[in-house]
């Protein structure tokens, strides 16, 4: 490759890593999006987080030495299949978290407890080049190269989600986010 191509490539990274970095303040990543499985296959996923720490209000409400430890189980389902000759995964996850929130809300040590779902989610990916589908045989003798792939994520408005309440798992608000994804062996 010539000298220009590489400066190129090199100013360009470093542009969206500045870019990135000035845009972007969290991460939501499925680094197995885009895996290929044989067609039909079925995977049931149980994870576990734990979330502890201080909560920062800013200044919107008369709280302050807020702090919460949330336990987050998260039920995840997932099956692939063919679409029009290509690799393509339908996944629902359905997290539930049991938490204590603690502060104090003018001078009084208070304690909120929450038990209840948080906003499911559901992807839809497909691979548009590398990830042909194949059955099992097939499958077996396969090797990866390069893998393009684009997936379509909704979040509808479920959950656990009280108005009156300061501290909800659920959002009360819907989300769609298309994403596209690149993975080189």
């Amino acid at each position: 490759m010539k000298w220009w191509k590489w400066t190129f490539c090199v100013l360009a990274l470093l542009f969206s890593r500045y870019l990135a970095l000035g845009v972007c303040r969290a991460q939501d990543l499925a680094p197995r999006a885009y895996i290929i499985t044989p067609i039909h296959s079925n995977a049931i996923t149980l994870t576990y987080s734990l979330y502890s720490g201080s909560i920062e209000f800013e200044g919107t409400v008369p709280i302050t030495g807020a702090a919460a430890r949330v336990s987050v189980p998260v039920l995840g389902y997932s099956h692939s299949l063919n679409l029009f000759g290509r690799t393509a995964t339908l996944t629902a996850t359905l997290p539930y978290g049991v938490g204590e929130f603690r502060g104090n809300v003018v001078g009084a040590d208070t304690l909120a407890y929450r038990s209840g779902l948080f906003p499911a989610t559901f992807r839809f990916s497909v691979n548009i080049r590398g990830g042909p589908a194949m059955n099992v045989e097939e499958y077996s003798k396969w090797q990866q190269t390069t893998i393009l792939g684009v997936s379509f994520k909704v979040i509808p408005p479920l959950g656990q989600y009280d108005e009156t309440r300061l501290i909800n798992y659920g959002t009360n608000r819907r989300a769609f986010k298309p994403e596209f994804g690149y993975s080189r062996r």
